[in-house]
């Protein structure tokens, strides 16, 4: 779908649903590297220059592709126009709340993943797990998106003794003595 984004205060452009590659992105679900394309919905990881440093990122989620920006004429603060893809972004501030919208070049952008971390945010911003859990799952390697579904199960096998691992083996701490 086209849109065509004209809103006071804001640059006049296009935004489509086309898909943008990122030449220097990681596909986070799949694994592959380098030429992966970012797509409307998808949660990407970008380089943001800040003062000249370009070592601080963002996360955020691709509204769509910017195919076109009118140049601005305003003797202050002059722009050329955008042709060509860029990458709007609706960006999670650092601090985590509020958002933002960003344009993002596609060589920026480092990971893309079809969908946000969603499971491992609400268990984040949920009720507060055990410091001490928290650390063992930590340590073992778990406090991700594709483990957290996995957190009880750790909690449990721990809570009786014995590693995930050992657990999954069938090792129970009653057993091992």
């Amino acid at each position: 779908m086209i849109r065509n984004i004209t809103i006071d205060g804001i640059r006049a452009h296009t935004l489509s649903d086309k898909s943008v590659r990122c030449p220097n992105a990681l596909d986070h679900d799949r694994q592959t590297r380098y030429g992966v394309k970012a797509s409307t919905g998808m949660w990407i990881t970008y380089r943001e220059d800040t003062n000249g440093d370009i070592s601080h990122y963002r996360s955020g989620r691709v509204l769509g592709c910017i195919d076109y920006c009118a140049p601005i004429d305003d003797p202050r603060f002059p722009s050329p126009g955008i042709a060509g893809d860029m990458i709007s972004v609706l960006a999670l501030a650092d601090n985590h709340q509020h958002a933002y919208v960003r344009w993002v070049k596609p060589e920026d952008v480092t990971e893309v993943s079809e969908h946000p971390p969603a499971k491992l945010l609400a268990w984040i911003t949920g009720p507060l797990p055990n410091a001490e859990r928290v650390h063992q799952l930590a340590h073992y390697g778990t406090l991700s998106e594709s483990y957290i579904d996995n957190v009880q199960h750790h909690v449990h096998a721990w809570d009786h003794g014995v590693s995930p691992c050992a657990w999954d083996a069938g090792v129970r701490k009653d057993e091992t003595a």
